[in-house]
């Protein structure tokens, strides 16, 4: 209702300032013509004193003329302007019915009949017995005032009368304006008021008591009701609150409940992590320990068989030289293997750094296979070695060690096979190391647990040893990017036999170029 009485006070208002402007325009204009009828008039008593001059002074008719010919412009050029606004007043009528546009129309023929009259007029005064004569000319130009004074008269009191007309009505608008404008006043104080009590202030209220709603639940007070007998937005509005707020009361004791066994989880979890934690440290104290003691005991007596070797090469005949040598040699491998368990114990802390470079598998093999040579001469194993040139990227002395110490296991849990089976070769862009032997194999789904530290075979694969090799081989040949299996029975080792056997196969990506 406001907008709407805004729109009608808005569009009033714009009707009424064009109506005042078109009215103003309509008094103006009759003003115009009213003025220009008074130049016409004034014009024309000029044109006839002038003309009865000349007839009483006996001037020449061509000299009368040119003299009269200014005047007839001037007249001639006022019967146009006054013709051009009455144009205009009839195109401007055209909005105001047809008595007004017929009005106006009329006052056109009546300026149209004094143009006539006044060309009429010039047509007498070329008559050369009318300009010879002064007395012909005075009865022509009384003639012609007689019947022109009428009509120049009612022409100028009709458009007095519209320039009253268009006053009046310019002032009757004026008091409409006001009276509307006075109306306007009242109804709109009392139209707010009505709106304010009726309307505004039942929906503040609601609206406050939805803010102090949302306040509680913002404090997590859910236990809420608010009223839903209306079926507007609002009402609405409170039944989704109320909705709301009882989601959040059981989201509340399930987020309650969840906390406790949340709670109660942690704490359950966190003392099993630091049971975990603690038989860890102990199981890591432990291992170090190990490492350390068995270095510690082992150390100890090989400097005394490194110091007595020394001595019996330097003082012993030459037939035990050779024999010497070996122990010597011997010696300061298992002088390696110490420092090697001392690296093992540093792995874990991430200590231990690899010197890679390129080398050829067939080398490392042929190395191994020297360090291990009384070992397998002691045992009586059979040693079959086919080579071929694959070169990779590796530790050349942990290579070495680890092929050693996979030698020597094939020869300690060989068993009755006595016969070894070593090759080097290529396959699908890898090299590879192979070593099978004829032993009877290891227990089926132990393979994979045998890379563990401190695990070993069943039966007498357990017979001697720490178990830490095939845990340092693979940590090695991992570190280096390679892999490396077990396979027992091994079904498919290259030199088949009637023990299952165990093959244990090393690979390395070749070296590029």
């Amino acid at each position: 209702m406001l907008a709407l009485l805004a729109f009608c006070a808005s569009a009033l208002m714009i009707w009424s300032m064009a109506e005042t402007s078109r009215r103003l325009e309509v008094s103006l204009a009759a003003q115009q013509r009213i003025a220009e009828y008074a130049s016409l008039a004034s014009s024309l008593s000029t044109f006839g004193v002038l003309a009865y001059e000349n007839t009483a002074s006996a001037t020449d008719p061509e000299t009368r003329k040119v003299q009269l010919e200014g005047q007839v412009a001037t007249i001639h050029a006022a019967f146009d302007r006054i013709s051009l606004s009455l144009e205009t007043a009839v195109g401007a009528a055209r909005g105001d019915g047809l008595n007004e546009q017929s009005q106006t129309a009329t006052r056109s023929l009546g300026l149209a009949r004094m143009r006539a009259q006044f060309e009429n007029l010039l047509t007498r005064m070329g008559d050369a017995r009318i300009a010879a004569e002064p007395d012909m000319m005075r009865v022509t130009l009384d003639a012609f005032s007689t019947q022109f004074a009428p009509l120049l008269n009612d022409a100028i009191e009709e458009e007095r009368r519209i320039y009253r007309d268009a006053i009046s009505g310019i002032e009757k608008l004026r008091r409409n304006l006001t009276s509307l404008g006075i109306l306007f006043a009242v109804i709109a104080p009392l139209l707010l008021i009505w709106f304010y009590f009726r309307q505004l202030g039942p929906l503040l209220g609601r609206l406050s008591l939805l803010g102090s709603t949302t306040q509680a639940i913002g404090r997590e007070t859910f236990e809420v009701a608010l009223p839903t007998s209306t079926h507007d937005e609002i009402g609405l509005l409170f039944a989704r609150t109320n909705q709301m707020a009882a989601r959040l009361r059981r989201r509340k004791v399930a987020v309650a409940a969840d906390r406790a066994d949340l709670s109660r989880l942690i704490d359950e979890k966190t003392a099993e992590l630091r049971r975990v934690n603690q038989q860890l440290s102990e199981a890591d104290e432990n291992r170090r320990r190990f490492f350390a003691d068995v270095s510690h005991e082992l150390r100890t007596p090989l400097t005394v068989i490194l110091a007595e070797t020394e001595l019996a090469e330097s003082g012993t005949p030459e037939d035990t030289a050779d024999a010497l040598t070996v122990i010597r040699k011997r010696a300061a491998a298992l002088n390696r293997r110490i420092d090697d368990l001392l690296r093992i114990a540093r792995s874990d802390n991430g200590e231990l750094s690899l010197q890679t470079g390129p080398v050829d598998l067939s080398e490392i093999v042929a190395q191994a296979l020297e360090d291990t040579e009384r070992l397998r001469q002691r045992a009586g194993i059979e040693t079959k070695f086919t080579n071929a040139p694959a070169q990779v990227q590796a530790d050349a002395n942990w290579l070495r060690q680890v092929v050693a110490s996979l030698i020597e296991n094939a020869v300690k849990h060989g068993g009755s096979g006595k016969a070894l089976d070593i090759r080097v070769d290529t396959d699908a862009g890898r090299g590879r190391i192979r070593i099978a032997d004829k032993g009877p194999g290891i227990g089926a789904g132990t393979d994979t647990q045998l890379f563990k530290r401190f695990e070993q075979g069943e039966g007498a694969a357990r017979s001697s040893g720490f178990g830490i090799g095939l845990a340092l081989a693979k940590w090695v040949v991992e570190q280096q990017g390679g892999g490396i299996s077990i396979e027992s029975p091994a079904e498919k080792q290259p030199d088949a036999a009637a023990a299952p056997g165990t093959l244990v196969t090393l690979w390395f990506s070749l070296q590029a170029g």
